[in-house]
């Protein structure tokens, strides 16, 4: 598919958009239950998410945003350089890959299971105050800072090239026994 508009997708079911040369140049919205989708140009704008499933996005040319998400189940995310969430509710776990780039973004997450961020060549910034990861917070970059409203912030393994930063206004900062906490100065 190559849509240069905007596109909006609605299922009783599932959604599967997964061909390698997608091209979605406009915002896209999706409602339904498990929802893959892939662009290959440009980066992949989701402006909108339903699932009652699980949701697997790829941008393999640029930057994945996700913003007003609500999954029921899990969320993978791949972008090619970097991923920005908006606002998203997860019940399920997350899974973020930026691979040559940044983890950011622009509104809160809350989150209920297990949060995963990889950005090895950039940094894992997630700081809005309304973050809330209920789970086991794990994450791999150059520089990371995470702030958790809700709860306390439980630190599974960090892995960070330099700096490292956690605020909890909610409760307690704690680590899961058997997990690594390691920082390195990239200089």
């Amino acid at each position: 598919l190559a849509v240069s508009g905007a596109i909006t997708l609605s299922a009783g079911d599932d959604i599967t958009l997964a061909h390698a040369s997608n091209n979605f140049g406009g915002n896209v919205s999706v409602s339904g239950n498990d929802i893959t989708i892939t662009d290959s140009a440009g980066g992949l704008a989701l402006a909108s998410v339903v699932a009652s499933g699980n949701l697997i996005a790829t941008s393999t040319s640029g930057t994945l945003d996700l913003d007003n998400a609500q999954v029921a189940g899990n969320i993978n995310l791949a972008g090619a350089t970097n991923v920005v969430f908006g606002a998203v509710t997860g019940l399920g776990s997350v899974t973020a890959t930026a691979t040559a780039g940044d983890i950011s973004q622009t509104g809160p997450l809350q989150i209920a299971g297990v949060s995963n961020f990889n950005a090895i060549a950039g940094a894992v910034t997630l700081n809005d105050a309304g973050n809330d990861f209920s789970g086991l917070v794990n994450a791999q970059a150059q520089q990371i800072s995470l702030v958790d409203q809700v709860g306390g912030l439980l630190l599974g393994d960090i892995n960070s090239g330099g700096d490292f930063s956690a605020s909890s206004t909610g409760g307690a900062i704690s680590q899961q026994s058997g997990c690594l906490l390691y920082t390195s100065d990239a200089a």
